[in-house]
C-alpha cells in the first residue's frame, strides 16, 4: 500500500488523547501532504520517506505564534502502522497512526 493515504494519529498526553488526521501524497517519488489538527489545516513544508522512517515537518500558528514541528518515526508496512513522536520546542509527544479507509 505504501506510506501515502491517510493516517488519524493519536497522541497520549496528560491533558488527554489528541486525534491529528494527515493526508499524505506520493507523486513520482515525492511526497507531500497536509496536517489537520485543533479545526485548521496545515501544509507540511516537506514529507521524506527512507527504508521505512519518515520525516514530516510543518510550521503551524497556536495562539498567534508560529511554531516549527517535526514528526519522526517509522511506517510498518507488514502491519500498515506508522509509529513516532511529535517534535517542537515544547518537547516531544509520542503518537501512533493508522490507515483511515
Amino acid at each position: 500500500m505504501g506510506f501515502a493515504g491517510n493516517w488519524e494519529c493519536v497522541s497520549k498526553s496528560a491533558f488527554g488523547d489528541m486525534t491529528t488526521i494527515w493526508y499524505i501524497k506520493e507523486e513520482n517519488g515525492v511526497y507531500s501532504g497536509i496536517s489537520e489538527a485543533f479545526g485548521q489545516k496545515t501544509p507540511f513544508t516537506s514529507v521524506e520517506l527512507k527504508d521505512n522512517k519518515f520525516v514530516c515537518k510543518l510550521t503551524m500558528e497556536m495562539n498567534g505564534m508560529k511554531m516549527d514541528m517535526s514528526m519522526e518515526g517509522d511506517y510498518f508496512p507488514e502491519k500498515d502502522i506508522i509509529v513516532g513522536a511529535s517534535k517542537s520546542n515544547m518537547g516531544a509527544t509520542a503518537f501512533t497512526g493508522k490507515r483511515m479507509a
